[in-house]
């Protein structure tokens, strides 16, 4: 390839010589004609000869670049050489970097077709443009018969059909797949190159099935466990009535983590049902304000009156749900701020509505939790600090069974911490999960009104 400053001067050079040529003939013609007198005929003829010129090698540079697939430069002279050197480098480098874009795209697509998940590529308009050889196998698909049709008719599951075209937000939902096998799959969704639409199908049926294995074999053993924690539940109590002051210290003890099992027994048998369930809470009515004021009661027995205890329930504001689930996740938040906050600390429990959303939340002035620890608080036995979570009796499933409660009314789990000055445990509900009694709310803010008055 000719350097750039070469190029240039050969330019320069050749566009000289081209223009002394046209005025040398020019020159000539204006001579031969001033001595035979038909000045004017010569010039009009060696300007048409040079357009002729012109006109020819165009046609040629058309031809060119029409037919000639190699991209070698016709032979020519002056400017046109020139003009044909220049095209000819443009359109080599343009097949080199076309042949680099196709040889990266097969590489990308081979990479693509390589992976063991699934991916399609849809249009705008939900029809199939391109998929690998996994979501061919996964679902059905024929390439490249199938390109251009639509993916739902091509695709019989209702669930997926209805995911998407549930716009404009597609949560990752789960699909089973399959008649005599049946297979799960972890489906998402992403946008790209404008309004085009790449779906992802993970396979997570071993996965599944581990899951149920794990959840049966923790229920089974958990139940298990009951019969024999009762009996020497049972037999300690009757030691203990007849121990002398030696044997109190040890039976006391004894009794002590017999009631730390029965509760590490009880949350994983209520963490199992709730794993187990799939489908999602009642709508049944809970009262919220005698709920709440039990668990005023519950929390003010579990403080011993060592914590400043507020709570603030709004009137005529119900939830509906499983009031079970509900009392259990609420008052695990509460006596986790309970547990983690020093004697004297101040906790917050309020009950109220926020943009159509109800918002259950726990505030306390405890040591508060690290950044780095928050996105996995809520698995299963998973502690901050594992010495004073045993001291202070917890299990370490209080946050699972809350996320598993919450997901299946609905409504999400947010945590604010900051180290040093607390923790904030946010619960919140969609509206669809509301009621309003408005005659309750009426007369709530009528009482605080009156009490505000002089």
């Amino acid at each position: 390839m000719i350097p750039i400053e070469m190029a240039k001067h050969r330019h320069f050079r050749l566009v000289i010589e081209s223009s002394w040529r046209i005025a040398l003939a020019v020159v000539m013609a204006l001579l031969l004609g001033w001595a035979t007198g038909s000045a004017l005929l010569l010039l009009v003829l060696v300007l048409g000869a040079y357009s002729l010129w012109s006109w020819y090698n165009l046609y040629r540079f058309e031809r060119w670049l029409r037919l000639d697939k190699n991209f070698h430069e016709p032979d020519a002279f002056g400017i046109w050489e020139d003009i044909f050197f220049r095209i000819s480098q443009i359109k080599k480098k343009y097949r080199r970097e076309k042949h680099a874009m196709i040889s990266m795209l097969q590489r990308s697509r081979d990479a693509v077709d390589a992976l063991p998940e699934g991916v399609i590529a849809l249009s705008p308009d939900y029809r199939l443009v391109w998929f690998n050889r996994a979501a061919g196998r996964y679902l059905g698909l024929r390439n490249p018969g199938d390109n251009g049709e639509r993916i739902g008719n091509l695709v019989r599951i209702p669930t997926l059909t209805q995911w998407l075209a549930n716009e404009p937000e597609r949560e990752p939902i789960e699909l089973t797949i399959g008649r005599e096998e049946q297979r799960i799959f972890h489906a998402s969704m992403v946008r790209f190159a404008e309004d085009n639409r790449l779906v992802t199908l993970r396979n997570v049926t071993e996965r599944r099935r581990l899951e149920e294995i794990r959840r049966d074999f923790v229920a089974n053993v958990s139940h298990e466990l009951r019969t024999p924690l009762t009996v020497i539940t049972g037999y300690l109590e009757v030691l203990h009535d007849d121990a002398d002051a030696a044997e109190e210290g040890p039976l006391r003890e004894m009794s002590a983590q017999a009631e730390r099992m029965r509760k590490l027994v009880d949350d994983l048998l209520s963490l199992a049902r709730h794993e187990r369930s799939q489908e999602a809470a009642p709508q049944a009515p809970i009262d919220m304000q005698e709920l709440c004021h039990a668990m005023q009661r519950q929390a003010q027995a579990i403080s011993h009156r060592e914590h400043d205890l507020v709570f603030d329930f709004q009137a005529g504001l119900g939830l509906l749900g499983d009031g079970h689930g509900i009392n259990s996740a609420f008052l695990n938040l509460i006596s986790n701020a309970i547990r983690y906050t020093d004697a004297g600390g101040t906790i917050q429990v309020r009950w109220y509505l926020d943009r159509n959303e109800g918002i259950f939340e726990v505030r306390d002035t405890g040591s508060g939790i690290a950044a780095h620890h928050i996105p996995r608080l809520t698995e299963r036995f998973y502690r901050v600090s594992v010495h004073r979570s045993r001291a202070t009796g917890g299990t370490g499933l209080g946050l699972a069974i809350v996320k598993h409660v919450l997901r299946q009314h609905g409504a999400r789990l947010e945590i604010h911490s900051t180290p040093g000055e607390g923790s904030t445990f946010c619960c919140r509900f969609p509206a669809a999960r509301i009621s309003i009694d408005l005659q309750e709310l009426v007369s709530q803010n009528d009482e605080m009104l009156s009490q505000r008055s002089p």
